[in-house]
């Protein structure tokens, strides 16, 4: 633990900027200082309280602040913050023109939201990247690891097997064609599905509050295990789409969860990446014409940096930037083989010219 962080944990509760009420309570269930309540999940100290599950986000997101205070009191340059966006590389899915619409792969420190009917290959996608976050530096990769958080029970390690089966293949290929004298330390050939399957992290989660509580653990797991480089949530809708008694609870949820994911992706550097379900929508309220929109409404549309699209049309499947704060909306096609997702043509080797593409 940090001097910081143990000067923080001694604050006392009195001090934190909340309801007095809030105070009270948690003086009177025995938490006396910060520490006593920041490994709390927001069930867990909702239930300690009896307060609601809103009331327990808000003692929590205080003490986050208070915890993460990494402010630069003088700001920083436009040209310092340039430099470390382009130091950071992205994570390619091997669909060479979706990386390119992406400005070289699904971007670090900013969230990025696939949407798009069921079926369409949002999970795919998703795994897809997950295996790829492996790929060794020497190879244009980032060589890290991965964080999969499966809400709906749609992983399935046999496909990821498979798709780790591909990338090894890919990159022992690669190696043929002539990079093989550049391996030394990591070897693609010693890599084997154990080693690839064994940094991906899964978190099955069965509810909204196991959703929010797994997504602030979060900070303490990257904190240990620093490789990490993604976090896949998969989908963020599906334990929010049901019917809720007080929408403005949800709305304040879905604003913190969002909240403590773009925490994660600026502290610690990693994509995040999210799938979102579709659902119908009136065009108007003077409309009976329905027509398809993503999930969770029009406040959670402000969440992500990027949002993509994956669409049918023609027999063929199509991806659409639809927002980015720096890229030019675009529409690609793409594959789903036995391999992954793969660009149309499927060229991931040009030995004519010894150009290698990743």
């Amino acid at each position: 633990m940090s001097s910081l962080e143990n000067f923080s944990w001694k604050r006392e509760i009195v001090t934190l900027p909340v309801a007095p009420s809030l105070k009270e309570k948690l003086l009177n269930s025995g938490f006396r200082t910060v520490g006593d309540v920041v490994e709390l999940k927001p069930d867990e100290l909702s239930s300690e309280l009896n307060v609601s599950l809103q009331d327990s986000l808000q003692i929590l997101n205080e003490i986050s602040l208070i915890n993460n205070p990494k402010h630069e009191a003088n700001g920083r340059s436009a040209v310092s913050c340039l430099k470390q966006e382009e130091s950071l590389k992205g994570i390619t899915c091997f669909c060479r023109e979706i990386d390119e619409m992406l400005g070289g792969g699904v971007p670090r420190r900013a969230i990025t939201e696939i949407i798009g009917t069921p079926g369409i290959g949002k999970t795919q996608f998703c795994m897809q990247v997950a295996v790829d976050t492996q790929i060794p530096t020497m190879f244009g990769g980032i060589g890290g690891e991965s964080v999969y958080i499966d809400t709906e029970g749609s992983f399935t390690p046999e496909r990821a097997a498979q798709m780790a089966d591909e990338l090894i293949l890919h990159l022992k290929r690669v190696c043929s064609v002539g990079r093989g004298s550049r391996v030394n330390e990591r070897n693609p050939l010693d890599l084997n599905r154990k080693d690839a399957l064994s940094r991906m992290h899964i978190f099955r989660v069965h509810s909204n509050i196991e959703q929010i509580a797994t997504i602030r653990s979060l900070t303490e797991f990257l904190s240990e295990n620093t490789n990490v480089k993604l976090v896949v949530v998969d989908s963020i809708a599906f334990h929010f789409r049901h019917s809720y008694e007080d929408m403005g609870l949800r709305a304040r949820m879905l604003s913190q969860m969002a909240q403590d994911l773009n925490i994660l992706a600026n502290r610690f550097s990693v994509a995040v990446l999210l799938t979102n379900q579709m659902t119908m929508k009136r065009c108007s309220a003077e409309s009976d014409f329905l027509s398809l929109a993503p999930a969770l409404g029009e406040t959670w549309a402000h969440a992500a940096a990027n949002r993509i699209l994956l669409f049918w049309e023609d027999k063929q499947r199509f991806a659409k930037l639809i927002k980015s704060p720096n890229r030019a909306e675009v529409t690609v096609p793409f594959d789903i083989k036995e391999a992954g997702i793969r660009s149309q043509e499927n060229l991931l080797v040009e030995s004519a010219n010894k150009k290698i593409r990743i």
